[in-house]
Order: structure tokens, then sequence, then C-alpha cells
């Protein structure tokens, strides 16, 4: 059953980090005209085998029944793709890399939130003794 749990747990902070990921993405996205604007993008998989590796952080599982959570030194963060244009002095964000990042990580929201739902249904299965 402790399996089970820490299955739950990593998908829950996966999904969290997807989410994380989706706002970042979607911020670089509505504001690439700006001017000089620095995009970042979160490495989701790096963020969670560091939180794997179990790295001492400041945040701590105050109640058993709580996920774990990822520390913040252990999120992973890189800057956004750039590209430098012909007529540009600086460089731009690529939002054609961003838009499939931005659709790269929602299909794998999807299928998390999906995997999440199926570790519940057969939980609810052996429960119920069907």
């Amino acid at each position: 059953m402790e399996l089970l749990g820490k299955i739950i747990d990593r998908l829950g902070q996966s999904i969290n980090l997807r989410i994380t990921r989706h706002n970042l993405l979607s911020s670089n996205i509505a504001n690439s005209d700006i001017p000089k604007y620095k995009g970042f993008d979160l490495m989701v998989e790096e963020s969670l085998r560091a939180s794997e590796a179990g790295v001492e952080g400041a945040l701590k599982k105050t109640h058993p029944h709580h996920m774990d959570p990822i520390e913040m030194n252990q999120i992973k963060i890189k800057d956004a793709p750039y590209i430098r244009l012909p007529d540009s002095e600086f460089p731009e964000l690529d939002l054609n890399r961003m838009m499939v990042d931005l659709a790269e990580n929602a299909v794998k929201y999807q299928a998390t939130v999906e995997l999440l739902n199926k570790k519940f249904g057969s939980l609810k299965y052996a429960i119920e003794g069907k």
C-alpha cells in the first residue's frame, strides 16, 4: 500500500509542476512582444529527479496524508529559447518553440491526470472488492 501512496504522491507532484510550467510558458508567450523580456522554462523531469534524490530543503511534510513537497532548491529552471532576427537589435523569444513546448506540456499533463485517475480507479476497485 505504501508503494501506491508514493506513486500517487509522485503523480501529484508531476501535475503541480506541469501546471507551473504551463503558467510560465503562457507568460512567456503573452509577454514576448516586450523588448528585452527574459523568459523562463521549468524543467519538469529534472525537477522530479532532483526531488526523488532527496535533496534536503526547508519544506517539511507536516501530516502523513500530505503529499511530499518538492523543495524550491530542487526545481530546475532554464532560460526560454531565443532566436535572433536579422533586423532586430535584441534576441526574441522563439514563439514556435514555446508553442510546441506548451502543447507537449499539455499532452503530458493530460496523460499524468489519466494515470492518476486509473490509480484511483484501481484503488476503488480493490476497496469495493468486485
